[in-house]
C-alpha cells in the first residue's frame, strides 16, 4: 500500500489527490520500470459494493496493516500506471488473503477466467 498523488481524470490530470492505493504490478516490474501499476482506495464506503470492489475497514487488523486512516473501498476496475515518483510514501501491506481477494477483483474487472489455486 503506498500514498499516491494520484492524477484526477476530472481535471485533464491537471490537478493530483493524496490518496491511498494498491500496487498490483508485479514485483519484477516494480525493480526495473519507471512506472508502478495501482488500484487506488475511496473512503466512499456507503455505495452498494460491486463485484469489483473491496472492503477494507481501518479498525480491523488487515486495515492496520495496510495503513489506512478511513474505511475504504478498493476499487479493481480503475487501474492506473503511474510514474514513480508521484508515489509519496508506502503506508503498509494488505495480508495474502486480502491480495488473493484484490486478484479475483481484477480477474472481473479485466474479463479474465480467475485460477483456482
Amino acid at each position: 500500500m503506498v500514498l499516491v498523488s494520484y492524477p484526477l481524470t476530472s481535471t485533464g490530470l491537471t490537478s493530483r489527490k493524496l490518496r491511498p492505493a494498491v500496487v498490483v504490478s508485479s514485483d519484477a516490474n516494480n525493480r526495473r520500470l519507471p512506472d508502478v501499476t495501482l488500484i487506488p482506495l475511496t473512503s466512499k464506503t456507503q455505495r452498494p459494493l460491486e463485484p469489483t470492489h473491496l472492503l477494507l475497514l481501518q479498525r480491523s487488523p488487515e486495515g492496520r496493516q495496510a495503513g489506512i486512516q478511513l474505511d475504504s473501498v478498493i476499487k479493481a476496475e480503475t487501474i492506473l500506471t503511474v510514474p514513480k515518483f508521484l508515489i509519496h510514501k508506502t503506508i503498509g501491506h494488505l495480508p495474502p488473503h486480502l491480495m488473493s481477494e484484490v486478484d479475483r477483483c481484477l480477474a472481473i474487472a479485466l474479463g479474465l477466467t480467475p485460477t483456482q489455486p
